[in-house]
């Protein structure tokens, strides 16, 4: 008796399928290598979709998928503060999308509970020096937990009262105050008062002044910058007030390149080491390394610009 015919006719279907892939996927390897002989091509390709010797240049290419997880966001609460607040800045760090938030959420619950370590503090600073300003927020709301410094006018008062009592508090005293400020607590009370510590004898105290003035991060503390850059008679404070229009402090984007038009006019009326540092500050805010300490060159430069509109955020001559 002949055997049933369908189980032959099944096994022969599936290697001729299996067949038909094993030629379609040799064709792709083939023609991956013969274009990787030629260009490289399979080289780029296979190192896109791996880790390994990953190359420093090119499209960005993600290790993660970037986004603090639902699974997280329901976990995290249930952890010890002190280790809320590393995980958490750490994401936010990572500009994992939604970390941030979650962070203004559990702040106020972390006050006296939490404290300064290594890892934190490594954090902190990671954050501070962050592209993103919200990771920089994130980073001022964990410092204020660890000093258990409340969000209030009163607290405002005691600090301002402890840097009239003892000048030597003054340089602690006014970072903190610009960390309160640029959570919206007395902002121009604050601002005020570092103004008037401007006028220090104390060059420290007037270059933390000038920091704490970047870290409020207003329009008012902005434009601050600029004229302390013009006025103030001490060259540390100077470069001080360059640096912060550039780079540090709770600046946006969007201010610092407001401040270009002024930060070339004042090249042209400074000397160095003051000129030098503004056309850093240039290079710093616009990208433009390839322009030089010359004040018509950037000149030149902006007036082209403002001639040939742009629409892409960060690039237009107004941002």
């Amino acid at each position: 008796m002949i055997g049933d015919p369908e189980p032959a006719l099944f096994t022969i279907s599936i290697s001729r399928r299996r067949l038909q892939w094993t030629l379609a996927a040799a064709c792709v390897v083939i023609f991956i290598g013969v274009l990787g002989v030629s260009s490289g091509v399979a080289q780029a390709a296979w190192h896109y979709i791996t880790g390994h010797n990953a190359s420093v240049t090119g499209p960005v290419l993600p290790a993660t998928h970037s986004k603090y997880s639902e699974h997280e966001t329901e976990y995290i609460p249930s952890r010890p503060p002190q280790e809320q607040a590393e995980r958490l800045l750490q994401a936010a760090v990572n500009h994992d999308e939604g970390a941030t938030e979650v962070i203004e959420k559990l702040a106020p619950t972390w006050y006296g509970h939490i404290a300064r370590t290594e890892s934190l503090t490594t954090f902190e600073n990671e954050a501070m020096a962050a592209n993103d300003v919200r990771v920089r927020a994130a980073a001022i709301e964990v410092r204020l937990a660890i000093l258990d410094l409340e969000k209030t006018p009163e607290t405002v008062s005691r600090l301002i009262k402890e840097a009239q009592v003892d000048p030597s508090r003054r340089v602690k005293v006014t970072s903190l105050l610009g960390m309160l400020a640029n959570r919206g607590v007395q902002p121009q009370r604050v601002r005020e008062w570092l103004l008037t510590w401007l006028h220090d004898p104390d060059p420290k105290v007037r270059v933390a002044a000038v920091q704490a003035l970047a870290m409020i991060g207003s329009e008012d503390s902005a434009s601050d910058l600029l004229k302390i850059i013009r006025d103030d008679s001490d060259p540390q404070v100077r470069a001080q007030a360059s640096h912060s229009t550039a780079r540090t402090g709770m600046l946006t984007e969007e201010q610092r390149w407001h401040a270009v038009p002024e930060l070339i006019e004042l090249s042209g009326r400074l000397t160095d080491p003051d000129r030098h540092n503004v056309f850093d500050a240039l290079r710093e805010i616009t990208g433009r390394t390839d322009l030089q300490d010359d004040t018509w060159a950037w000149q030149g430069w902006w007036d082209q610009r403002l001639n040939q509109p742009k629409t892409e955020p960060g690039t237009s001559p107004h941002p």
